[in-house]
């Protein structure tokens, strides 16, 4: 067996393809709708902006809303996009 230095490494395979694809959906929605990377592009997007997207998400799915009516892209994916775009800004 070779000799692969990766321990301590991230493992994207555990990360599955259904949400990376989820995830990606989204993005590409947004993309298109503002700009390709708009929300990394200052002023950065707030915490609070970014949270209160989550907690619309949130409380569609309480709701029993599991799809976005805007683009049929489910709420939890648009949840994990805002979360990504929090961490990525590092709004602090």
């Amino acid at each position: 067996m070779g000799i692969k230095h990766d321990a301590g490494k991230p493992d994207y395979t555990l990360i599955t393809k259904d949400f990376l694809d989820g995830l990606s959906r989204v993005m590409m929605f947004g993309a298109e709708k503002y700009g390709r990377d708009n929300w990394r592009t200052p002023p950065l997007l707030s915490k609070e902006r970014l949270c209160a997207a989550i907690a619309r998400h949130l409380w569609a799915i309480i709701d029993g809303e599991d799809v976005d009516a805007e683009d049929g892209i489910e709420h939890r994916y648009h949840i994990a996009a805002n979360v990504m775009m929090m961490e990525a800004s590092n709004n602090d």
